[in-house]
């Protein structure tokens, strides 16, 4: 297992753009996060294979419909172990604070 470290820039908040990435992590058997940061990016943390990743990057990139990415951001991540083991799935943050202290949102929009 490998794990990545994407922050998105553009128009990403308020589009969607959470909600879209966590879909498309999950179909693609990711687990992890992603956010909103203070300074209008996105952030996510996702774990599984490499080719999955890859194509998740290729995905992040095109965002949905009303987005708009200028840039992204990848990087590899290997202290990941507080930050990733956690989740099972891949959940969405509600706010841009450390991950163990978030609520977190299901696929459903659900709080977990």
């Amino acid at each position: 297992m490998v794990c990545w470290h994407f922050l998105i820039s553009g128009r990403v908040q308020g589009v969607g753009y959470r909600r879209w990435a966590q879909k498309k992590a999950i179909d693609l058997g990711l687990t992890g996060w992603c956010r909103n940061l203070t300074d209008g990016r996105v952030e996510c943390l996702a774990r599984g294979p490499l080719p999955s990743l890859e194509l998740l990057q290729v995905k992040l990139q095109s965002g949905p419909m009303l987005a708009k990415v200028d840039a992204i951001q990848a990087s590899e991540v290997t202290n990941t172990e507080t930050q990733v083991s956690q989740f099972d799935s891949f959940v969405i943050l509600e706010d841009s604070s450390f991950p163990e202290s978030n609520i977190k949102r299901n696929l459903a929009g659900e709080i977990e």
